[in-house]
């Protein structure tokens, strides 16, 4: 488990299907930017940027922070790319429940599919979006 102080930059990259879990190890307002992963592309164009949410929050030493980064959207070969996913940032009790302060970033959207009729949907992400945050 990382432990977080107020005087460093952390960046956290997609990881399938992974929880990070952090400590906050100073007392102290952090900057937390969770951006959200881009869209996969088709035919018909490239895909959606993901949404961007940030926020300063004031978070005590002890407290227990998780972050979910998400993947990007696979590219559609023929058909629509998959959508992008959320990155989430959430104070929760230790035990996964989440208690206050929480920063969600949106997935982007997929690509127009192209060809004649709809396309099928493109599996899901394989690479992504990233949290960042750092305390003053």
């Amino acid at each position: 488990m990382t432990t977080l102080s107020t005087t460093q930059l952390y960046t956290f990259n997609y990881i399938d299907d992974a929880i990070e879990k952090v400590t906050i190890g100073t007392s102290g307002y952090y900057d937390i930017t969770a951006d959200g992963a881009q869209g996969g592309s088709g035919n018909g164009g490239a895909g959606g940027l993901g949404i961007m949410a940030s926020g300063e929050i004031y978070l005590v030493a002890g407290a227990h922070i998780e972050i979910v980064v998400g993947g990007a959207g696979a590219n559609g070969n023929g058909a629509e790319g998959g959508g992008g996913g959320g990155s989430f940032v959430f104070e929760t009790n230790g035990s996964g429940g989440i208690i206050a302060d929480e920063v969600i970033g949106g997935g982007g959207g997929g690509g127009a599919g192209g060809g004649h009729g709809r396309g099928a949907g493109a599996g899901g992400g394989v690479g992504g979006g990233f949290c960042r945050g750092r305390g003053r």
